[in-house]
Parts: structure tokens; C-alpha cells; sequence
């Protein structure tokens, strides 16, 4: 059997030895530097102007939903103080408790218990008589 030949490996970065036989010669890299410059990042088609404008579209698009969050949040805070002042409390249905039950026991003596009853309705959002139990009522403030 014959051996077969050895294949010379040739390292990243040539040795500047001159009695070294297992680094490439100089010159054969330097014929290949304008094959493959690893220096040469630009991209192979050029952007278009169609994609910056894209781009911009996006960017335009978050800031516009970043300020309408921060919009929202700045106009939750300056009504929630505006509301603070027409509670007087809370109050828990409980089984066979009605609107008008809770009404009549809010209700100053003399008053009428149909404006408490309008009021809480319209503090709470309610459009029906009918709720569940253990639903949580916002009381009125009483004037």
C-alpha cells in the first residue's frame, strides 16, 4: 500500500517565517483578498426609499399608540378625582335586598327615596333593578 499524500492545512493567518513549509504563501492570499472582502459590509441592494419610508410609517405608529396609553392614563387620573367626591360609600347586596331597599335605608329623612334610587342608578350604571347578589353598589353623596 502506498500512503497517501499529506494535504497541507493552511492556517487563518500565514507565519511570516521564512522556513516555515505548513503556511500558505503571501501571494496566493493576496489573489483571493478581491474574492471575498470580509470588509466589504454594504448590503447587496441598496435600500430604497420605499423602505424608509416604511420604516418611518412604523415608528409613526408606536409614538402614536405610546401617546394615546399615556393619554388614557393622564385622563383616568384626572377623572377619578371628579367621581371621589359623589361616593359616600359602598354597599354588598345580599340575597332578597333590592335597589329600592338600599335606597330607602340612604335616604335622609324627609327626601324623596326615588331620586336616591335615580341617583345610585346613574352612579352605578345600572339600567335595571334586577342584579346579582354580592354585587357591590356605589352609595350617593347626599346634599
Amino acid at each position: 500500500m502506498s500512503a497517501a499524500p499529506a494535504v497541507p492545512t493552511i492556517p487563518v493567518a500565514p507565519c511570516h517565517d521564512a522556513q516555515c513549509r505548513t503556511c500558505a504563501p503571501v501571494a496566493p492570499q493576496r489573489e483571493l483578498a478581491h474574492v471575498i472582502d470580509l470588509r466589504d459590509r454594504s448590503p447587496v441592494v441598496p435600500t430604497s426609499t420605499l423602505v424608509f419610508w416604511r420604516r418611518r410609517l412604523v415608528v409613526l405608529a408606536a409614538l402614536l399608540v405610546v401617546g394615546l396609553a399615556i393619554g388614557a392614563g393622564v385622563n383616568r387620573l384626572l377623572a377619578a378625582p371628579a367621581v371621589a367626591p359623589q361616593v359616600a360609600g359602598t354597599a354588598v347586596l345580599e340575597r332578597g335586598d333590592t335597589l329600592w331597599d338600599l335606597a330607602a335605608e340612604h335616604t335622609p329623612t324627609g327626601q324623596d327615596v326615588r331620586a336616591t334610587l335615580r341617583d345610585i342608578q346613574v352612579l352605578n350604571g345600572f339600567d335595571s333593578a334586577n342584579l346579582p347578589v354580592w354585587t357591590v353598589v356605589l352609595l350617593p353623596a347626599i346634599d
